[in-house]
This record gives structure tokens, C-alpha cells and sequence, in this order.
């Protein structure tokens, strides 16, 4: 079953102390950019394919928070939530454009489902969240 709510959870500190190296995994990444590197493609294409590449860097939601939460400086804090690492603000959101990726997701959804006449948009909006939970 699909959610028609859209919001950020809330998120509960652990105990436990996380090291950046466990907020994220870079295996499948490192081994397409080694792939890449071998390549006999031109410098452009490598340097195209090295930013594709990125999209396989798999990050640890849950240990970024609690890194967050337990370990990172001030000004760490102000560039994760900055790079949307963590969301702990609606108006920091709205700043850094998230609410609108977010608009842009209904309406993307909204426009879709018209066409297969699967959703009632008059009677079924979603609830956007305005971070008050």
C-alpha cells in the first residue's frame, strides 16, 4: 500500500557514536570508477561517466543523522542540513529548495495518475509537510 503523506520523519538519537566511514558505501562506486579509469574512452566522456558514477554512492540515512546528533561540529551541522544530509528545519528546507523538489513530486505524480484516471485529486490531496510533526 502507497502513502499519499508526504513529511520527514522524526528521528530518535541512538547511543552509539558513528564514524563517517559508516555513513556511507562507496564499493560499487570505487569499482565503476576503476572500470571507468581503464577505459579507452575520451578524457570528456571519462569525466561525464566519473559524475554518473556518483549516483552509486549508497548513503547511510539513519548513521548520517545519528553522526549529526553526536559527532559533528557546528559548522558540520550547518553543511549537512545545507546538502540535505538531514532536514531539521521546514525553513531551512524551503531555503535550500526541498519543498519545491517536493511540489515537484506531486505534481509530477498529480499529472501522471490523471492520465490513467487513477486518482481523484479534488477529494485525495496529499498532506504536504511543513515539518511540524
Amino acid at each position: 500500500m502507497y502513502s499519499k503523506v508526504i513529511g520527514i520523519p522524526d528521528f530518535v538519537p541512538r547511543e552509539d557514536n558513528v564514524e563517517l566511514e559508516n555513513c556511507i558505501n562507496t564499493e560499487k562506486y570505487v569499482k565503476l570508477i576503476q572500470e571507468i579509469n581503464a577505459s579507452k574512452v575520451s578524457e570528456a566522456e571519462k569525466k561525464f561517466l566519473r559524475l554518473a558514477a556518483t549516483r552509486w554512492i549508497q548513503f547511510r540515512y539513519d548513521n548520517v543523522a545519528q553522526y549529526f546528533c553526536t559527532k559533528s561540529s557546528p559548522e558540520m551541522q550547518k553543511m549537512l542540513q545545507r546538502l540535505a544530509m538531514v532536514l531539521i528545519d521546514f525553513d531551512d528546507a524551503l531555503e535550500n529548495g526541498l519543498t519545491n523538489a517536493q511540489k515537484f513530486v506531486y505534481d509530477l505524480a498529480k499529472e501522471q495518475y490523471a492520465k490513467l484516471d487513477r486518482w481523484d485529486f479534488e477529494e485525495d490531496q496529499p498532506e504536504l509537510s511543513n515539518g511540524d510533526n
